[in-house]
């Protein structure tokens, strides 16, 4: 296997993945602080993240020969059994992981793997359920980090974890649209059964209910600052939404779901830097 191989697993995904583990934890406890405990499970949730990835790139190399031959095995960077032992290794150790924890993040460990096999070898026929069922998964980082602590989740926990569930089903939808030429005869997604101007109305409306529990979820726990410094982004992003709504292409849907992927990441950046003034100035 080459070393570029490796890309496989997606590693910004991954690290984003953990980094969230301890954002999670951090805002679970009240105050910024680390120990071993959150960083063996953002570790673990990074492991699995990683699996999934890979284990996905496992069954979708035809998809992925045909239309992203990018990808490392189309690229021959990585052999498809090497994929295949990769992903079992990566789910493993993240489960090993997660052991060394408690049992409540071990149970989650072991339940994200198992649904991430299922998506893998399931996912081309679940098609919206497949959607929600990522975006079920990726909400579940913050509970990984909560239960660190303990596993009774805080509510502020739970409104992070119900916004990003909610930004990530549109983001998938997104994708989906985007990917609407190249899944045909592959899978059968939200826009291949109910078309893409349908699935782009969902999506937007998930995006505007991710903006809905987002400032309820500020205006309990947090300052105003990040009222400010997000105002343009979501102004940008409303463009897009109308924007997707009008034309379903793929150049749209894929600008699209880049300025969502970069909305969740200035989400969370956003109440990080509003919970680290507020412990400064305490």
């Amino acid at each position: 296997m080459n070393l570029l191989g490796l890309s496989i697993i997606r590693p910004i995904n991954c690290a984003f993945a953990f980094l969230l583990v301890l954002f999670a934890y951090s805002l679970s406890i009240g105050y910024l602080n680390f120990n071993l405990q959150v960083v063996l499970a953002a570790t673990s949730t990074f492991l699995i993240v990683a699996g999934g990835n890979t284990f996905n790139d496992f069954f979708d190399y035809k998809i992925d020969l045909k239309n992203k031959s990018y990808r490392p095995i189309p690229r021959k960077l990585i052999k498809r059994g090497e994929a295949l032992v990769l992903s079992v290794l990566l789910f493993i150790s993240g489960i090993i992981t997660g052991s060394f924890v408690n049992p409540h993040v071990f149970m989650i460990a072991i339940v994200a793997t198992l649904a991430l096999i299922a998506y893998g070898a399931k996912g081309h026929y679940l098609g919206f359920s497949g959607d929600l069922l990522i975006a079920f998964l990726a909400s579940f980082v913050f509970i990984m980090g909560s239960f660190v602590v303990s596993p009774i989740v805080p509510f502020n926990i739970l409104l992070i974890a119900l916004a990003a569930f909610i930004i990530n089903v549109s983001r998938e939808v997104i994708k989906d649209i985007e990917d609407y030429e190249a899944d045909k005869g592959f899978k059968l997604t939200l826009p291949q059964k109910i078309g893409k101007k349908g699935s782009a109305l969902i999506a937007s409306v998930f995006l505007v209910g991710n903006l809905f529990v987002v400032y309820i979820l500020l205006s309990i726990y947090f300052t105003g600052i990040i009222f400010l410094f997000s105002m343009p982004i979501m102004m940008v992003l409303f463009n897009k939404v109308i924007k997707i709504v009008k034309i379903q292409d793929a150049k749209t849907a894929k600008d699209s779901q880049k300025l969502v992927k970069l909305m969740m990441f200035v989400e969370f950046l956003f109440v990080f830097l509003d919970k680290l003034v507020i412990n400064l100035s305490v």
